[in-house]
């Protein structure tokens, strides 16, 4: 009798082990799409979405509407089921299967990416703000990305009402605000980004502003430098003042002015460091390369109309060159260049060139260079 009572203990444990590990298994498919079709069919559960999404995807529009029902027959409360369900209606032409489905769905949970997407698209329709707003603040909170989410997003802010709607859900946001806002800065106006920045600021979101100044460079140079400058002041700038924009040769490390101060890259033979001249922060450069060599560039919003360019500093070989190129419709375009002299040089930029890239280039020589003074008005 003993050895009766061992053995069923042991097959039971063998039972329980053999389960537990089935339905982790089961679990980890919904993590690994390729480990779905590999899950015995006891322990299907999650697996099922899976398999039917991959069955959707090579146009098996009824092997995947078996699936998702299988899904919803053994995990009947997780909306996915039902979302999967409504999916497959939709392929099949069934509007009002697919409809009763997609409102138990979304009764059900809010966790069901295609049901968020799909109630958000019909309340946008239906100018039902709030609700379309709660859906895609779901989806980011969720961790959901991708074009279809972007487009949603994009569509809310675009509408005064949707903005509203999504400002007043914002709250101590994480991981994704980063993203929001540079899909937001090719979005909104300047007075609308500024404002949807200043809220994730003030309700304590986690924005990385060191990694919005590495990704603004592209979304200027696309023509959207005057809503960058917007989404740093709300959310990275100095008591929400706007960013500095005519400051003298600072360090990088401590340079406070974010996508608008001045970056000095890596050249082959050419040296800086950073000195104090005349109480002001200079550039002391040299250049070992008969080539010309770019010592500093920084990205600025003069308007149009005519800038007077003014340096302080010294000059031993040959003289630095400034160039001023405009970025329009995506297109870069060179329309002053001019050697650096003690005076004041005057330039017109044209109008259509909200953005610009400024660059100090320097031969063969070296040099110290104290701020330069650029009319921004």
């Amino acid at each position: 009798m003993p050895g009766l009572v061992r053995i069923i203990w042991f097959v039971s444990w063998l039972a329980v082990a053999m389960a537990a590990a089935g339905f982790e298994f089961d679990r980890a498919s919904k993590r690994n799409s390729g480990l779905a079709r590999y899950v015995p069919s006891m322990f299907r559960g999650a697996a099922f979405e899976a398999t039917a999404n991959a069955a959707y995807a090579r146009g098996a529009n009824d092997e995947g509407v078996r699936l998702a029902r299988e899904m919803v027959l053994r995990r009947p409360i997780p909306a996915e089921g039902l979302s999967l369900v409504a999916l497959g209606a939709l392929r099949n032409g069934d509007d009002d299967k697919a409809l009763k489905a997609l409102l138990l769905s979304a009764a059900r949970g809010w966790r069901d990416s295609f049901t968020q997407a799909t109630v958000a698209r019909l309340a946008m329709n239906g100018g039902e703000w709030e609700v379309a707003a709660q859906r895609i603040m779901a989806m980011w909170r969720k961790g959901d990305t991708g074009d279809e989410l972007n487009r949603l997003t994009t569509e809310l802010l675009a509408q005064p009402e949707g903005l509203a709607a999504f400002q007043f859900l914002v709250g101590r946001e994480a991981a994704w605000t980063n993203p929001l806002l540079r899909l937001a800065a090719v979005t909104l106006s300047p007075k609308a980004m500024a404002s949807l920045a200043a809220t994730f600021r003030d309700r304590g979101a986690s924005i990385n502003c060191p990694g919005l100044t590495d990704t603004a460079g592209a979304i200027i140079r696309a023509g959207y430098g005057p809503t960058i400058e917007a989404l740093w002041s709300g959310a990275c700038g100095l008591q929400g003042q706007a960013a500095k924009r005519n400051a003298g040769f600072v360090n990088g490390d401590d340079d406070a002015s974010g996508p608008f101060g001045w970056k000095y890259p890596v050249a082959a033979a050419l040296s800086r460091e950073f000195v104090e001249h005349e109480g002001v922060s200079a550039i002391r450069y040299e250049n070992s390369d008969p080539f010309q060599k770019v010592v500093a560039s920084r990205y600025a919003l003069m308007r149009p109309g005519a800038h007077d360019i003014v340096f302080n500093g010294r000059v031993e070989g040959a003289s630095p060159k400034f160039q001023v190129i405009c970025f329009v419709q995506e297109k870069q375009i060179k329309f002053a260049e001019f050697t650096i002299g003690s005076q004041a040089t005057r330039i017109n930029i044209p109008i259509g060139c909200e953005s610009q890239l400024i660059k100090i280039q320097a031969g063969r020589g070296r040099g110290e260079l104290a701020a330069v003074q650029m009319s921004m008005e």
